[in-house]
C-alpha cells in the first residue's frame, strides 16, 4: 500500500506495527480445537468459535475461487453485468471472511481476558 500510495506512507507506517496474522496462533499450536481437524485454515478454525457462521449460501466459497473469479471479473471479454455480479459475489465472500476474523478475534480476546479457574495440567 505504501508503494501504491506514497503520499500516505507516513500514515501507513503508523499502522503497520499493529498488524499481525491471527492465523499464527493456530499454526503455532497456541490454540487447538478438535473441529480444526489438524488444519489452521479460516474455514476449519471458525466452527470452534461460531459453528453457525457458514459459507454454504455464498456463490464464492474459497480463497482460490475468489482469485479465479476476480480474474474473470476484470477480463475484457466479461460483460459489464457479469462483472457486476462477480463483484457482488466477491464482496459477500470478503465480508464473510472479515466477519469470521472479527468473531475469532473477539472470542480469543475473551479467552485471554478470563481468569483461569484451575491450573492447566
Amino acid at each position: 500500500m505504501q508503494e501504491a500510495f506514497p503520499q500516505w506512507e507516513d500514515r501507513f507506517e503508523s499502522y503497520t506495527h499493529r498488524l499481525w496474522d491471527q492465523g499464527e496462533i493456530f499454526q503455532d499450536g497456541h490454540y487447538v480445537h478438535p473441529s480444526q481437524k489438524g488444519s489452521w485454515s479460516l474455514k476449519k478454525v471458525l466452527p470452534a468459535f461460531d459453528p453457525d457462521l457458514e459459507y454454504g449460501d455464498l456463490d464464492v466459497q474459497e480463497g482460490m475461487e475468489a482469485v479465479v473469479e476476480y480474474s474473470r471479473m476484470i477480463a475484457p471479454e466479461t460483460s459489464e453485468s457479469e462483472a457486476q455480479e462477480i463483484e457482488e459475489d466477491l464482496l459477500a465472500y470478503c465480508e464473510q471472511d472479515t466477519w469470521a476474523m472479527v468473531v475469532i478475534h473477539r472470542e480469543l480476546s475473551d479467552l485471554v481476558d478470563r481468569e483461569p479457574t484451575a491450573p492447566i495440567a
